[in-house]
């Protein structure tokens, strides 16, 4: 199933809302163009951006992306 955009924008504004808007809607952009919920390539992809964008350690930008595949899961992206 494809998620609206305004449902990633949710997930991201809970999981990473310390952002600028244009930060968060880079990170919805780049959800969107994944188009699949596969949680490997989320990580690589994503982790590297958390990590610059919040200054967290990469073991805290792992389990922030697997928490937003989670919840990007239970709202129906497959």
């Amino acid at each position: 199933m494809s998620l609206t955009e305004s449902d990633i924008r949710g997930v991201i504004e809970k999981s990473l809302s310390s952002l600028d808007d244009d930060a968060k809607d880079y990170f919805v952009g780049m959800i969107e163009e994944m188009g699949t919920l596969d949680e490997e390539e989320m990580q690589s992809t994503l982790v590297p951006f958390v990590e610059s964008y919040t200054d967290v350690s990469e073991g805290e930008a792992v389990e922030t992306v697997k928490k937003m595949c989670d919840s990007l899961r239970s709202l129906g992206m497959t």
